[in-house]
């Protein structure tokens, strides 16, 4: 089953469930084959003597009742009183394990008896009501149910929907097309561990039981309100609008429950939630909107589902606000230790006005804007003075050529005016006269006792957070139904996030160290 491990592992989930699942892909994608391993999974087919039935069937629009429950026994309408019943024996009905491919092309005869079979596990055959022993119906169709054909309440049925596409990996097609096709044989370790029917059903009252945890719940009804959010901003309309009924919603929570179950759990916690991702889709945009495409983090496209377990995920504590003072401090203790400052004398301020570099002034009378070239206009230096431009506050073009002369801070150019300065501005420069003995000696006692305790604590609480999501990774990442591949760095963001800040804070921490190890001796 290369290439399908996703399908495989949510198909034996839903057989333990007892719930129905659904495939959707194009034809040849091994949509048949996964429902066969499933009921390899179960002893009852290895075993002759239990005569456990699997049964399949390809439909179309012309399938009758008659070859998915069985023929009308001819023998019972003759009898007197005549009775119309069916000879159920090796069709759906006496199925434990069932795959019906194309299943939205069958007539509404079949569907309606379906809906029964898939929900009640009850089949009316003729006056007598017969228990269904079904553990797993698997359907498959490379097209989602038509609108307006009444298969709203059969595609409500199946829990689980899962795309099912061909294959991607290189390696996994070129073992696929080369695969001799043979039937597993099992070994004696995999006979004993296969499933029993009896076993599977044993286990619902313990599954049952199962704690719908706190994390749980929060999960769910953030799901809720989110589609209720979406299903008001005018896009999800028609057939586009999110609908979730009660009845799937406790479909949906058995499944979590059996997944918890399963990875050995008396709760569901937050990868067992991933799986909603599959259960509450209906169209194809929905599925993209729920597994992909909705919002971006880091880069990297989260669905609905990604999203609210991001922010419902694993969530941790770290002294950034103590580190970042420590820091600042340090920074501050280094521009007074190693530096001196230097302060630059104010400059003029330069204007571009209409391509022209200008003086930003003010008139003193009334302290209005005004600008003044900075450099003479070159057509009229053959005559002796100097000649500059001046414009207004909105940059006008007021005097041209005007007699131009400047003393200090003050300039005359058909008026007196103030240069306006940028501020007076101050930077750091190394101290002098410490030789390169002197120098290395007051570097190593600095990192002892400013750089090294701050570096301390940083690397504290990096060890103390990956501890704590290592111990937190295992019952999360070991999930046997969930995407853990995705899902894992969903859960840890939070912890992932504080890592990655205590990784800056350790960067900017040697930045500023390698302010004062750079410095030469001049000494």
């Amino acid at each position: 089953m290369y290439g399908k491990e996703e399908a495989v592992r949510l198909a034996l989930l839903s057989a333990v469930a007892n719930e129905s699942i659904f495939f959707m892909g194009p034809p040849g994608t091994a949509k048949s084959m996964i429902s066969r391993r499933i009921a390899c999974a179960f002893k009852d087919f290895h075993d002759k003597k239990q005569k456990a039935v699997y049964f399949e069937y390809l439909m179309n629009e012309f399938s009758t009742p008659d070859e998915i429950c069985g023929p009308v026994d001819l023998s019972a309408l003759n009898e007197k009183p005549s009775r119309y019943v069916r000879q159920t024996e090796g069709y759906l009905p006496t199925a434990s394990v069932a795959f019906l491919d194309e299943i939205w092309k069958s007539g509404p005869a079949i569907l309606n008896t379906l809906l029964t079979i898939i929900n009640e596990k009850k089949f009316h055959n003729g006056k007598k009501v017969e228990s269904v022993p079904l553990v797993s119906l698997a359907a498959a169709s490379n097209e989602l149910p038509e609108k307006d054909r009444g298969l709203e309440a059969l595609w409500d049925r199946f829990v689980l929907r899962v795309f099912v596409n061909p294959v991607a990996n290189e390696n996994d097609f070129f073992r696929v097309v080369d695969d001799a096709g043979s039937e597993p044989k099992l070994s004696e370790e995999q006979e004993a561990s296969l499933l029993g029917i009896d076993e599977v059903k044993g286990w619902q009252a313990a599954i049952n039981a199962v704690e719908l945890s706190d994390e749980a719940k929060n999960v769910i009804t953030a799901i809720r309100q989110e589609l209720t959010k979406l299903n008001a901003d005018g896009k999800h309309t028609g057939d586009e609008t999110y609908y979730v009924s009660d009845r799937r919603w406790k479909k949906i929570v058995h499944i979590l429950k059996t997944s918890a179950f399963l990875n050995g759990r008396n709760a569901v916690d937050l990868m067992d939630c991933s799986l909603i991702e599959y259960a509450i889709w209906n169209t194809d945009k929905q599925h993209d909107e729920v597994s992909s495409h909705y919002k971006t983090y880091d880069n990297v496209d989260y669905g609905l589902l990604a999203v609210i377990l991001r922010q419902n995920g694993i969530s941790a504590t770290a002294a950034l606000d103590d580190i970042s003072d420590k820091i600042d401090r340090f920074r501050k203790e280094i521009d007074y230790d190693w530096f001196d400052a230097v302060t630059e004398p104010a400059t003029d301020k330069i204007v571009v006005v209409n391509g022209e570099k200008c003086y930003e002034c003010t008139d003193p009378e009334d302290n209005s804007i005004w600008y003044v070239g900075t450099k003479q206009n070159d057509y009229r230096a053959y005559y002796s003075g100097d000649f500059r431009n001046v414009y207004d506050r909105s940059k006008q073009l007021i005097r041209e050529d005007c007699q131009f002369s400047r003393k200090g801070d003050e300039i005359t150019c058909w008026k007196t005016f103030k240069v306006n300065k940028n501020p007076a501005k101050t930077h750091l420069e190394p101290k002098k006269g410490l030789s390169s003995t002197v120098m290395a000696a007051a570097q190593e006692l600095f990192d002892k006792k400013k750089y090294n305790p701050i570096k301390t604590m940083i690397d504290s609480e990096k060890k103390k957070l990956s501890e704590f999501k290592a111990e937190q990774e295992k019952p999360f990442c070991g999930n046997s139904f969930a995407d853990t591949y995705k899902y894992c760095p969903v859960v840890f963001g939070k912890i992932d996030t504080l890592l990655n800040q205590l990784e800056s804070k350790g960067v900017d921490l040697d930045e500023q160290r390698h302010r004062y190890h750079s410095i030469q001796p001049n000494g």
